[in-house]
């Protein structure tokens, strides 16, 4: 192979690496942008305990009252078959697509007698906080 033609390969090799690396930095950064969280968003977390192991919680609404309270609701589901009989901790955790503010949790699905957190409300239905509702706007949880 003649010199000119090493020479223009050479060149060639490095324009492709150039270009890639000035590829691989801008559509990096711009990955970083869109995972970072917003001022309107915020991050919802909720622990409590169950009498056994096996339950889940998850939050599955959430809305924005008059008084700038966010509401959420959630859903406690029991252990499908046999568990252990010890106190166990659930957890949920959800993105608000909203600005930071206060919050009243209500749970669905609580079957045991004792309350787990004085923090929330345990109701048997959502009609039970209906009229919160009907002047509440609707928050998109960020799956």
């Amino acid at each position: 192979m003649p010199p000119s033609e090493i020479l223009v390969n050479s060149m060639h090799k490095r324009t492709i690496i150039i270009l890639l690396h000035v590829f691989l930095i801008f559509g990096l950064s711009g990955c970083s942008q869109n995972s970072e969280a917003t001022p309107e968003s915020m991050t919802v977390t909720l622990d409590l305990q169950t009498p056994t192991s096996g339950w889940s919680l998850e939050i599955q609404h959430a809305w924005l009252d008059p008084d700038e309270q966010i509401i959420c609701l959630s859903q406690l589901t029991p252990p499908a078959g046999m568990a252990a009989q010890v106190i166990s901790q659930v957890h949920a955790t959800a993105i608000l697509e909203t600005a930071e503010k206060p919050i009243r949790h209500y749970i669905l699905g609580k079957t045991w007698n004792w309350n787990s957190d004085p923090d929330v409300s345990f109701i048997e239905t959502i009609e039970q906080i209906q009229k919160e509702l009907d002047n509440a706007q609707s928050i998109v949880i960020a799956k």
